[in-house]
């Protein structure tokens, strides 16, 4: 194999110019996939809250389990049995569907250890262990070519000869070899969607795009850092000397906005004017918006602009479908380990149902809100109003009789808008003049509006001659004016009662 010759740095004879020297940023590069990538992705500010997220939607309630007998009929007591023994310590059932969606999401598989008891001439499972699929990470010291091991997970490997999927473990603490485990004892789930013996991670996707984001904000953070270390160059001239190389070379590695070099004779500092960009930004922002979007099985139904309502009862319906499905997947996966218990006591042609309670739907809200949108734009008709909150449609006749008992049920108009909201105070009013000391307060009020007007007709006349008295002046007559006509109004109205 042919050996590398090191390279020897440029040393710059007499009469041969100048050197410039500088030190270049690495470019990006996407690593290899492997299990410590895939617990860096998860645990990444941008992904954790969303997984987070999603995960409080799949499970905000609980769960129940019917057993079957022969006929058909829920045994109710082998029902509340089933269900207390997979809720007491140890074996956590509800925590378990939990943990088994997340390895599944995580690293496509979950593995179980369950342990069963004799007691009382009776089986039981008193543990339901979690073996940790990244304790699976390293490949056997066994493997053969006539076998294929997963490439997330070595540990798991299908051997072709036996046609079996093997496990090997690390041993704890890590460095202690590999555990070949007894696939009779394990109980295992793989995700969902996935074909493969190993399933399919989730994250998988997502590691790319991290790497991206972390390289964009390490690049963000170095133009943060320019603002005090500008980028620079360090011209030599001559006479240069092989050291003056080597010193340039570790003036510019440690050049920093909290450090300082003395720079010899022959040696001058160069800044690179560079034009800074919001791009590093507009990246992070863009893959948190990919991020939070693939976390989000409503996604696909989002528009641009805005809509009555959005499109928020479609995005609810499939939300609820996603969470069925899950919630489908997760009771048919276990549901064999609790036949497995009833077979080991003796009834073999008994099934088990686990049923996981939804959580309530919310479209109600959201039609209503809805509804009470379309009444305030006037942009939708009372039946389709009525519809949005699961009324029958009215008739043309009914729709009359509706209109006529808002009219009679519509609060009074309010004395006190507008000069009292009532045509006797306003210019011009037409309606029905109170008698007595009322009608003269009323006519009275008129004449007080009526000054208003004219010596705002003469004011806004003069107003070139007199800008900035004419508006302070008004405001004070207004308010004057509006005092006055308030005092009168609230004596009336105490006379009136």
């Amino acid at each position: 194999m042919p050996t590398k010759k090191p390279v020897k740095k440029p040393v710059l004879k007499e009469g041969e110019g100048e050197i410039y020297v500088s030190i270049s940023s690495g470019a990006f590069t996407n690593p290899k996939i492997n299990a410590q990538k895939i617990i860096d992705t998860l645990q990444h500010h941008a992904v954790a809250p969303e997984f987070e997220r999603l995960e409080s939607q799949i499970f905000p309630e609980f769960y129940s389990i019917n057993i079957y007998d022969t006929n058909g009929d829920i045994d109710e007591q082998l029902s509340d049995d089933a269900l207390s023994m997979m809720e007491r310590p140890g074996v956590k059932l509800w925590d378990k569907m939990k943990t088994t969606w997340r390895d599944c999401f995580v690293w496509g598989i979950t593995i179980l250890n369950p342990v069963f008891q004799n007691d009382k001439a009776t089986e039981t499972i008193k543990a339901l262990r979690r073996l940790p699929p990244e304790g699976f990470a390293l490949q056997s010291g066994t493997f053969t070519l006539n076998a294929q091991s997963s490439p997330l997970l070595p540990g798991i490997v299908l051997n072709f000869e036996t046609n079996e999927v093997e496990f090997y473990q690390t041993e704890n603490p890590p460095g202690y070899g590999v555990l070949k485990l007894d696939p009779e004892k394990l109980f295992v789930i793989r995700s969902m969607d996935s074909t493969e013996f190993y399933g399919t991670s989730k994250l998988i996707p997502l590691v790319p795009l991290i790497n991206v984001h972390n390289f964009a904000w390490n690049a963000q953070t170095q133009k943060v850092n320019r603002i005090g270390a500008p980028v620079i160059f360090i011209r030599i001239k001559e006479p240069i000397s092989p050291d003056d190389l080597t010193y340039a070379d570790a003036v510019l590695k440690n050049w920093g906005k909290s450090t300082a070099f003395k720079l010899r004779e022959n040696m001058e500092p160069i800044e690179l004017k560079v034009t800074e960009s919001e791009v590093a930004l507009s990246t992070i922002d863009k893959i948190d918006r990919v991020i939070k979007d693939y976390f989000a099985p409503t996604s696909l139904f989002k528009k641009e602009g805005d809509t009555l309502g959005g499109n928020a009862s479609a995005e609810v319906e499939i939300m609820a479908l996603f969470v069925k499905g899950v919630h489908r997947w997760l009771a048919s996966a276990f549901e064999p380990l609790i036949e497995d218990w009833l077979g080991r006591n003796g009834y073999t042609d008994f099934e088990a149902e686990i049923i996981i309670e939804e959580q309530a739907s919310t479209s109600g809200a959201i039609e209503a809100e809805q509804a009470k949108v379309g009444f305030d734009t006037k942009s939708l008709t009372t039946n389709e109003r009525r519809e949005k909150l699961g009324l029958q449609p009215l008739s043309d006749e009914e729709l009359l009789t509706l209109e006529e008992d808002f009219k009679k049920s519509a609060p009074p108009p309010n004395p006190f808008g507008g000069f009292g909201g009532n045509p006797m105070f306003q210019p011009g009013g037409q309606g029905q003049q109170p008698q007595g000391d009322q009608g003269a307060q009323g006519q009275q009020a008129q004449g007080d509006q009526g000054a208003v007007d004219q010596r705002f007709n003469q004011k806004t006349h003069d107003k070139e001659h007199q800008p900035d008295a004419i508006e302070v002046d008004l405001e004070a007559d207004l308010n004057r004016v509006t005092e006055r006509l308030a005092q009168r109004v609230f004596g009336t109205l105490k006379e009136v009662q």
